[in-house]
């Protein structure tokens, strides 16, 4: 299993101590972090002459900022469910997206939908 990554002024660290000669086991015990790690950050940089991290692999965004800021100024301007502004977006600018997408993008800016209120028992009882 992965843990985080390593802040890039850990790998600078990592990198300075190692210009000025110093071990692999010397730096992890004056960092506090693994051998494995100090060797990973050592191999990359010699490899590729950098400390940014490689790109991930990952499906592409099907949003881009302009049709996120579209979306969000239509649902601040009125209020539509996700199945709405879908048929919307798709019929303004041609993309079509799932409603859990336009959810997941509005959670991102910070906005939701509101919930209607659960029922108490003795609500439900009078509903039948």
């Amino acid at each position: 299993m992965r843990g985080p990554e390593h802040s890039e002024q850990m790998r600078r660290a990592v990198i300075s101590k190692a210009a000025d000669g110093k071990t692999q086991r010397q730096i992890s015990k004056e960092l506090e972090i693994p051998a494995s790690s100090v060797g990973n950050i050592i191999r990359h940089f010699k490899a590729w002459h950098t400390l940014a991290p490689a790109p991930r692999s990952g499906r592409p965004r099907k949003t881009s900022l302009r049709t996120d800021r579209v979306l969000t100024r239509n649902v601040l301007n009125r209020q539509e469910s996700a199945l709405e502004l879908r048929r919307e977006l798709e019929e303004t600018t041609g993309i079509r997206l799932s409603a859990s997408t336009i959810c997941r993008r509005m959670h991102a800016v910070g906005l939701h939908y509101g919930k209607k209120p659960t029922r108490l028992n003795s609500g439900k009882s009078k509903k039948i």
